[in-house]
């Protein structure tokens, strides 16, 4: 890795979001339709794991355009995956740029614990990606959510798009509101939640 990027390492926590801007025809019509130069968000899960501090980046996402090994299954996943940052990076250097978004307040050890407990369960369950609903966020149309459901018992989500896993776990953390609706909340919405601190860009 770069020596920015490296530097960049070393400030992420966990909570932090990695945006992301492709170049590609699906990227482009999700940053058409919803009016914002990001087309896919990420969390960031972990900064310290099997021993190791600081050298890599653990971000959880629910995407269905990557080839990339999942971190735990070590196989290509449709739906939610934890991948490596790096890995990400290096695959993406000619695809687009990537900001990273650090939260304005750092999360407590007990709530970076609800969010990656909460986390962990959907990479064991699999969840898959939620393409009608995250078309419904896009077109400001969605009718899938009940506004009665307890986030803290959503653990059995049946299906996410990337920035409604992201606003979920946020709002696991205690973050962001309960009452938001996380199934019409866009990249462009998310990233302009009044939680995070001015971005920085990763890539290139």
């Amino acid at each position: 890795m770069s020596n920015k990027i490296n530097r960049i390492f070393s400030h992420v926590s966990p909570g932090d979001v990695i945006a992301f801007s492709g170049n590609g025809l699906d990227a482009k019509i999700i940053q058409w339709f919803t009016g914002s130069p990001y087309s896919h968000v990420a969390i960031v899960l972990e900064t310290e794991y099997q021993n190791k501090q600081r050298e890599d980046i653990l971000i959880a996402e629910s995407t269905t355009y990557t080839t990339l090994p999942d971190f735990k299954g070590q196989k290509p996943l449709k739906g939610f995956q934890v991948h490596l940052l790096s890995h990400w990076l290096d695959a993406y250097k000619a695809c687009g740029q990537v900001w990273w978004f650090p939260l304005q307040q750092k999360l407590s050890y007990d709530r970076i614990a609800q969010m990656q407990s909460w986390l962990w369960h959907l990479n064991d369950g699999h969840t898959p990606f939620a393409v009608c609903k995250s078309i419904g966020a896009w077109l400001a149309q969605n009718k899938y959510f009940d506004a009665q459901t307890n986030i803290k018992l959503s653990k059995t989500s049946a299906s996410l798009f990337c920035s409604e896993l992201v606003t979920k776990a946020l709002q696991v953390a205690g973050i962001i509101d309960l009452k938001l609706n996380p199934t019409t909340q866009t990249p462009k919405d998310l990233m302009s939640i009044p939680c995070f601190q001015e971005p920085t860009l990763i890539l290139p």
